[in-house]
């Protein structure tokens, strides 16, 4: 299926950038905070692991964010309750891979340690069915609202 340029929308993307690393903690003004631990000062983490993200990209793509249900469904044998949306693309036009973030509507944000803040994304890529002309990515609503533990 080809892709008309005047359907695509400005959006942006963020590949993993390597394997989970620990979040840490911080004082109100942006400080890490430091523990003892057997005679050493270690930075003190949160218990929460995180996935690190390279810098986003911006790129243009056909993103329907609306009822993706049934059709899209049958067309890959899956349950529609899966995916919030379908992204579109022609194939190898992006590297996208699952875990990869979408931003869509909204630009990225950046955290106070200078790293892009994965839960100002919109979506994350789940799943990636394949196809011969055209990828379609089934995208899921990345939850914003989580709340790192004090």
């Amino acid at each position: 299926m080809r892709q008309l340029r005047k359907n695509k929308q400005k959006l942006y993307y963020a590949l993993a950038d390597g394997d989970q690393v620990p979040v840490y903690k911080y004082d109100d003004e942006g400080n890490l905070i430091y523990q003892e631990v057997d005679g050493e000062s270690v930075p003190k983490d949160t218990g929460v692991w995180e996935t690190p993200y390279k810098d986003p990209v911006v790129f243009y793509g056909n993103i329907n964010t609306g009822n993706v249900g049934y059709t899209v469904a049958r067309a890959y044998g899956i349950s529609s309750g899966n995916f919030d949306a379908v992204l579109c693309m022609r194939k190898g036009e992006i590297p996208l891979e699952v875990t990869s973030l979408i931003w869509y509507d909204r630009e990225p944000t950046y955290r106070t340690d200078g790293k892009v803040d994965p839960k100002s994304a919109n979506y994350s890529v789940r799943r990636i069915p394949p196809c011969l002309d055209e990828i379609c990515y089934l995208l899921r609503k990345v939850d914003s609202n989580a709340q790192d533990e004090d």
